[in-house]
């Protein structure tokens, strides 16, 4: 509602206004005018925890005296939240760019053909509002694409999630991944799944 209440008044998501939900009921967040950034509550965890409660009740223990909180699983990154605050408006263009073709196989050249500035101006003010590279930052995004993918249900390939990342091979994919993260894939996943499991 409140996506469709910023475009009746012009309002640009996320460029003037960044906006998140909870819940992650995939239908709405992903048909939405805007694909809607939200929390993820942990459903499982919650489930479980509840269930654990209900057989301690039964044997006849105490209720606790406190809330139980359960840690939300994190942020399921979409396009309602998809921006980096740059004032410099070639910078902002590159950005922009990144981010909606982020599942795409592209380089530093291409931005160049994309924003009319040349190499040497455009790493200087990366460097200067960004505080890494061109190549750097598609890099990161690259991988923060991935995280999302790796810590989803649909229990992608290390192939799919890798050309879902833009990447041009898996072997690339894990590079990049390792280098960023300091562990593989297949270990961040691991670490993530047993997080929502309690494990």
């Amino acid at each position: 509602m409140l996506v469709e209440a910023c475009s009746r008044l012009g309002i640009r998501v996320p460029d003037d206004l960044a906006v998140i939900g909870v819940g992650n009921m995939e239908t709405t967040c992903e048909f939405c005018r805007v694909p809607l950034s939200t929390v993820e509550r942990s459903g499982r965890r919650v489930g479980y925890e509840a269930a654990a409660l209900l057989h301690r009740l039964i044997d006849g223990e105490d209720p606790p005296e406190d809330d139980i909180l359960i840690q939300p699983e994190g942020v399921i990154r979409r396009a309602s939240t998809d921006v980096v605050a740059v004032d410099e408006p070639h910078v902002a263009e590159a950005v922009r760019y990144i981010s909606e073709h982020i599942d795409e196989e592209f380089g530093v050249e291409t931005l160049e053909r994309i924003v009319p500035v040349t190499r040497r101006w455009l790493e200087h003010q990366f460097k200067k509002h960004l505080r890494c590279t061109p190549h750097e930052f598609i890099c990161r995004a690259r991988v923060e694409k991935a995280k999302q993918l790796l810590c989803g249900e649909d229990n992608l390939t290390m192939r799919q999630i890798s050309q879902a990342c833009g990447f041009r091979d898996p072997h690339r994919f894990r590079l990049v991944f390792r280098r960023l993260t300091g562990m593989k894939p297949t270990e961040y996943r691991g670490k993530h799944r047993r997080k929502m499991t309690g494990g």
